[in-house]
This record gives C-alpha cells, sequence and structure tokens, in this order.
C-alpha cells in the first residue's frame, strides 16, 4: 500500500530543476540543442544495467522559438523580425546513433553532466500543424560499440578477475569512463570466445568474491554505470563492499517538517515459496564430478554461512519457519562438472601441465554463495519518491527513518523497517512543474 505525505507545502527542492543543455550532433544539419523544447526528462541508473538512459518528451515548436533567441544549434536568418525555422524541427531529421551531450541540474546543488551518449530511438511522433512531439531514447555510447565486431573476446584470459574485467573495459570496448573496480580475491582462467564485452563482464560478476572476504562465505558482484561531477562511471563492485558503505543521505517519512519522502510503498515482503526454491534462506546442495580422478561429491552449504559473512542492511535475517530449522533443510539442488585443467593456469605448456589438477574455480564456494547472496538482497523491496536529489547514485546506500507512531497500531514497525537500503534502480525526472528523485531499494534484513 502506498503511503502519501501530501502536506509537507512547498519546497524550492520539488520546484523545476533545468536542463542546461541537451545538444544532438545531427547527421543531417548543424548541431541541435534541443534542451528549449523538452518539456519531460528521466535519467535512469541501476546496478542491473550496463547503461544509463535517458528518456525526453520533446515538442519542437519550443525549437522554432529557441531559433530566434541565439541558442546553439538555431543561428538561422531571420528577416523583418520574423522567425526562421530551426534546422532540426522535423523529428525525422534526429536519428539512431547520433551523439548527444546533456547536462541538467536540480534545486540542492546536484548536478548531472554526460558526453559519450548516443540516441537509441526516436518513437511516438504526433505531428498537427502547431507542434510536433516526439519521445528520445538515449543510452550510452558504449551500449552501441559493445556489439562491434572489433570490440569482442577473442584471447585468452587469467589472473585475478578484476585485472581481467579492467583490460576488458579499457582495451577491448575502450571506453573512456572512469573505472571503479573492486579488487577481487579470486583468479580466473577464460577464453574470449568471441563474446561481448558487457555479457562476459556480467558473467564474471557471477563468479567474483572481493578481496579481503573469505572462499566460502560470501560472493557476487554488480557491474553498471553511474553519471555525475561531468563524468560517467562504469562500477564492478562486490555486493557487500556496497552494503559496507556509509548512507549517502537519510531520508525520513512521516508527517513532520523534517520529512524529505514524500511517498513510499513496501512492493514485497518474504515470499516463503521463492526463498524456498531459490534457496536463500535455506541450503543449498551442489553435486559435482570430477573428471580427473571420477569422484563424485555432495557439499550443503547453510544460508548461516551466507549471513555471518556478509554485510547486511539490518541486523538478521527473517526468521521463516523457525520450527522446521529452515537454514538447515536442503531446498536447491545444483549438479556441475568441474573443469578441472580445461584451461590450466600458465604461461608455456609445462607450467600448464604442472598445474592441470589445480582447481581454477571452484563452484561449491563461490557461484552458490554469490546466488544467495544476490536472492537474500532483494528480499524487502521499497519503493520511495523525493524532492529532486541529482548527488544520489544507483549503488549508493542510504538510512530510511520511520519516526514511532508512524504506523499507529504499531511502532515498533520504525525499527523494523527502517535502517539501511541499497538503491538499486533511480530515475531523476525533471517536467515544466516538478523535480523528483524515485529510488527503488533492497535489503536482506530486518531491524535497524
Amino acid at each position: 500500500m502506498a503511503h502519501t505525505q501530501d502536506n509537507l507545502g512547498p519546497s524550492k527542492a520539488g520546484q523545476p530543476g533545468n536542463i542546461e543543455k541537451f545538444i544532438i550532433t545531427s547527421d543531417y544539419t548543424d548541431d541541435l540543442d534541443i534542451s528549449m523544447g523538452i518539456v519531460e526528462l528521466h535519467y535512469y541508473e541501476s546496478v542491473l544495467e550496463t547503461t544509463v538512459r535517458i528518456t525526453a518528451q520533446v515538442v519542437d515548436s519550443s525549437l522554432r522559438k529557441a531559433s530566434t533567441q541565439g541558442k546553439t544549434g538555431y543561428e538561422g536568418s531571420t528577416e523583418n523580425d520574423e522567425s526562421a525555422e530551426a534546422p532540426g524541427d522535423d523529428a525525422t531529421t534526429v536519428s539512431g546513433g547520433e551523439k548527444v551531450v546533456v547536462s541538467f541540474s536540480d534545486n540542492q546543488g546536484g548536478n548531472v553532466a554526460l558526453e559519450n551518449l548516443r540516441v537509441q530511438a526516436t518513437r511516438n511522433q504526433i505531428d498537427n500543424s502547431k507542434a510536433s512531439v516526439y519521445i528520445l531514447d538515449v543510452y550510452s555510447d558504449e551500449a552501441l560499440r559493445n556489439s562491434f565486431e572489433a570490440t569482442r573476446l577473442v584471447k585468452r584470459y587469467q589472473g585475478k578477475i578484476s585485472d581481467s574485467v579492467r583490460e576488458i573495459l579499457e582495451q577491448n570496448l575502450q571506453s573512456r569512463n572512469t573505472l571503479e573496480i573492486d579488487q577481487t580475491l579470486n583468479e580466473l582462467t577464460f577464453n574470449g570466445d568471441t563474446h561481448k564485452p558487457f555479457y562476459k563482464v556480467v558473467t564474471l560478476a557471477k563468479k567474483s568474491v572481493p578481496e579481503g572476504s573469505q572462499l566460502g562465505g560470501t560472493a557476487g558482484y554488480f557491474f553498471f554505470e553511474t553519471a555525475g561531477d561531468g563524468e560517467k562511471t562504469y562500477k564492478f563492485k562486490g555486493v557487500d563492499n556496497l552494503m559496507k558503505a556509509a548512507p549517502a543521505a537519510t531520508l525520513i517519512a512521516g508527517d513532520t517538517p523534517k520529512a524529505t519522502i514524500k511517498q513510499y510503498e513496501f512492493i514485497s515482503n518474504t515470499n516463503v515459496d521463492e526463498k524456498v526454491q531459490n534457496g536463500a534462506f535455506s541450503s543449498s546442495q551442489m553435486r559435482t564430478m570430477n573428471l580427473s580422478n571420477e569422484e563424485y561429491e555432495s557439499n550443503d552449504n547453510s544460508s548461516g554461512n551466507v549471513e555471518s559473512a556478509s554485510e547486511m542492511g539490518g541486523t538478521e535475517h527473517p526468521k521463516i519457519a523457525s520450527d522446521l530449522d529452515l537454514p538447515n533443510q536442503v531446498t536447491r539442488i545444483s549438479s556441475v562438472t568441474p573443469d578441472n585443467g580445461v584451461l590450466p593456469k600458465g604461461y608455456g605448456i609445462e607450467e600448464q601441465l604442472e598445474r592441470a589438477k589445480e582447481v581454477d574455480f571452484d563452484v561449491t564456494q563461490i557461484e552458490r554463495q554469490a546466488t544467495q547472496r544476490y536472492n537474500q538482497l532483494f528480499t524487502y523491496k521499497l519503493n520511495v519518491t523525493i524532492l529532486g536529489n541529482f548527488n544520489l547514485r544507483a549503488g549508493m546506500t542510504v538510512e530510511v527513518d520511520f519516526p514511532q507512531g508512524e504506523w499507529k497500531t504499531d511502532a515498533s514497525n520504525s525499527s523494523l523497517k527502517g535502517g539501511k537500503y541499497l538503491i538499486v534502480d533511480l530515475c531523476h525526472m525533471l517536467t515544466t512543474e516538478n523535480t523528483y528523485t524515485k529510488l527503488n531499494l533492497v535489503r536482506e534484513s530486518l531491524f535497524k
């Protein structure tokens, strides 16, 4: 059920923000700055997405007006004080793949400035005698080049996974983004197999253990893109490292002058069937057959082991069917054949033969733990809407405070639901009337 605080009163933070520029390097005309024609802009980030995205609703009657004001890209001639049509009045002059530079800001000092963007699509065009209205979808330049044959992975990689990720982003994708890559504890040898860079890095995220952790405890990374302060950043971050970070902001619900949350909604609590099937809060069993010695092994891992090794938003995992001792009941069974000896470590045949029986990637201590960690993290999902705060980024944590008495029938809920959450999805919204930020927040545990 959604909760809305309508009595917060007017606030400068919620007033219309400013779109400083939205410049398209057109394949048909001069550069176009369509910022004056944008009536609504949505900017998206997510720890589950490899690119930031922008959706803008454009009305081109504003573009004609801009031509008389000498705005960049509209230095068209004028005669007898009559407006000349600006280049790009027709939405068909904006085609897919064109370069885009964007900058916009809120009313609290937050700014998002992005270069190296591309038009993904122009859609929903409606024309009449007064204006042409259309929607423009924009994403990162790397999202387009990710499919090029020239960026595909064709070599053998070995060493720490974090080093391989850096090499893929810098040398294959040739990204101009800043890179924030958490060092991994584990190494992995693999072939590129002509895979796309994004596909391979996302695959590697599921096989990574943060440095400073222990094998068999917890695992799992996210690979995503954020933007702000004049640059875009690719982040390859351990789940527990993200949760360990200090909150970037405190969000307060309630009916007080200090409240910053305009609306919130808990969209899910613990789904028992789902969590039992994916082994999030029970035990998972891994069955393996070692081809080098033909030995069969069966290994169980309790969710309690992941809990003790994880950095949690709350103080404890939810108790589910306590009388059944669920953490020690096997509910998920996986079978895998390890590839020991298939791609042994080493740079020469002699070194590879010597290390052929070494375990390169221990699925029983990494992949299963990563799966459990991901499934646990998305147990509690909270959607909040706040006044525009463009300093927030996907992957940050926030502190959410529900004051005592917010739930009239049970004041203890403030402690139960409040605490640290991870921003998994983020949307900054600018309209002609308001500026808001919407956040999808998640965590795996209860109690502040």
